[in-house]
């Protein structure tokens, strides 16, 4: 078990009808209303350009606050930023734009020590995708490892979530 003080909870969210620009809009949505801060992490630099435009655009409630690194005008308010759209964590552990959750797209894959800060982290993975969803099981085994809380959301039928499985640390 790490010495890493472990969040409340990893979730993975295993996607199979939904796009991700739609479920991590759904997701970002819920975490502004309940007063949270956001940073998405993904390793496509064209794929967060693309999220980025759609949460101007596309998002439940007409657009979602947020910022893009890279984006000059954007870093030079980072720390104003609700969301903040990074294709890099931090090296010093602090989330520049003070962020409680960590959304890891794109099969990014935060280590044990970068999630440390964050109050819960959100993997999302294509369930179409026989790699993606390989990799997210890794992930899991890994964060197991490493003393997480883990819990397994699969797409439902209706549109929302349901639990499929859980791990807890002290088990």
């Amino acid at each position: 078990m790490s010495d890493v003080k472990s969040p409340t909870e990893i979730r993975f969210y295993h996607l199979q009808r939904m796009p991700v620009e739609r479920a991590l809009g759904m997701i970002l949505q819920r975490i502004m209303d309940r007063g949270q801060r956001a940073l998405v992490y993904g390793g496509l630099p064209a794929h967060l350009a693309s999220l980025d435009k759609a949460l101007w655009a596309d998002s439940p409630n007409g657009f979602l606050p947020h910022g893009l690194a890279g984006d000059a005008a954007a870093e030079a308010h980072v720390a104003d930023q609700p969301i903040w759209l990074t294709g890099q964590l931090s090296t010093d552990g602090v989330p520049p734009n003070a962020a409680d959750i960590l959304l890891q797209i794109d099969g990014a894959t935060a280590d044990a020590a970068a999630i440390g800060p964050y109050a819960m982290c959100c993997d999302l993975f294509d369930g179409q995708n026989e790699q993606a969803v390989a990799d997210a099981r890794q992930r899991w085994v890994n964060y197991r490892d490493a003393g997480f809380a883990l819990s397994y959301w699969q797409e439902a039928p209706n549109g929302g979530w349901e639990q499929k499985a859980a791990h807890s640390p002290d088990a």
